[in-house]
């Protein structure tokens, strides 16, 4: 009997900060060898390994979308596995637009656009959100986030700040300075994970909407630190949500360098080798979606679309994370909308939608 014992996520997250480690996630093959002194009998076996130990099952089946204009306080949800229309879930504490949420499973925490504040509800059964406190960041607006299940990011600002904050998911209270800064301070981005890196994907540098970054930085996400250079976008974009797996990160859809022109490309990256995008394929309209997923597929809700904008759409389309190909129709929301932001269902999901 051979046991193998990772390090913790913990453990791998400081080491590889130090520069001790190299980060890696994902399988390995190991070759065990047996022999009677004459001859020699192989057997490569593939062993799964992830730092972040219980990603895997830690991803569950329900999309909750919330907030947008239009929707003023409400809050969708549906079975990602499943394609259909979405259900009502319940209202949020207060009016919600721009914003971004992250989830442990049972609990899913946004960040709310008016009054500055966090609210909570668990995805398990439907109903409305309660409070859960207040942020750090004076300036919160055009957030986006990247989770590990148990702590969430929050970065990217009104004021295009690169600091952040974080909160532990399962306890209420005021977030905490990160006290460290990503590589360019911009709003509006997307956030994806791996249960141990978190990156955050394209943003605006300013507050005309017109000037939107290519730029992908990533963080570890339980050790606190200035965000390092992952790669690059096809071409600037303020990404409306992104969602991962354990192992890539997929993005579609977002502005491009002008004001209300959207593109209709997905991109994805593999989370534990810093580079730039690879084209996927396309989304079935040119929007700003918003996006989550459960760890196997990733879903589009609602946004805009161009040529126009038509505003309040509420299509949603999905694909399969690992497998590269167009979008297809899933159903339509619960209600129509041009911005919100969502987060996954009964585990988490390492991202969720930043508006834009």
């Amino acid at each position: 009997v051979w046991t193998f014992t990772p390090k913790s996520a913990d453990s791998i997250g400081i080491e590889v900060a130090a520069g001790n480690l190299t980060d890696s996630n994902g399988d390995f093959i190991y070759t065990f060898k047996w022999s009677d002194g004459v001859n020699v009998l192989s057997k490569a076996v593939t062993i799964g390994y992830s730092p972040a130990g219980s990603a895997y099952a830690a991803y569950g089946s329900r999309a909750v979308i919330m907030g947008g204009n239009n929707r003023n306080n409400v809050i969708d949800y549906y079975d990602i596995t499943t394609p259909g229309n979405a259900s009502d879930f319940g209202s949020t504490v207060a009016t919600v637009v721009h914003g971004t949420a992250v989830s442990s499973g049972s609990r899913v925490v946004y960040t709310e656009y008016s009054p500055i504040k966090y609210a909570t509800l668990v995805t398990a059964t439907t109903g409305n959100a309660t409070a859960f406190g207040d942020h750090y960041i004076s300036t919160y607006y055009r957030q986006n986030s990247v989770t590990d299940g148990s702590r969430g990011v929050f970065g990217g600002t009104d004021n295009y700040q690169t600091n952040k904050e974080y909160i532990t998911i399962a306890s209420t209270g005021t977030a905490t300075d990160w006290g460290y800064n990503s590589t360019q301070g911009r709003g509006y981005g997307g956030g994806a994970g791996n249960g141990t890196r978190g990156l955050f994907i394209g943003g605006s540098l300013s507050s005309g909407n017109n000037r939107s970054s290519n730029v992908v930085d990533y963080i570890t996400i339980q050790v606190p630190s200035d965000a390092t250079d992952f790669g690059d976008l096809s071409q600037g974009l303020q990404i409306r949500g992104a969602t991962s797996d354990t192992t890539r990160a997929i993005c579609g859809g977002g502005m491009t360098t002008s004001n209300d022109v959207f593109t209709n490309e997905i991109q994805y990256f593999t989370m534990a080798t810093t580079g730039d995008a690879t084209d996927f394929g396309d989304l079935t309209r040119n929007t700003n979606a918003v996006c989550t997923g459960d760890g196997i597929y990733a879903t589009w809700n609602g946004g805009m679309t161009s040529p126009g904008p038509t505003y309040y759409t509420n299509v949603i389309e999905r694909v399969t994370i690992q497998t590269p190909g167009n979008s297809s129709d899933f159903g339509d929301l619960y209600h129509g909308s041009d911005a919100g932001y969502g987060s996954g269902g009964n585990g988490f999901v390492a991202s969720s939608g930043a508006a834009a």
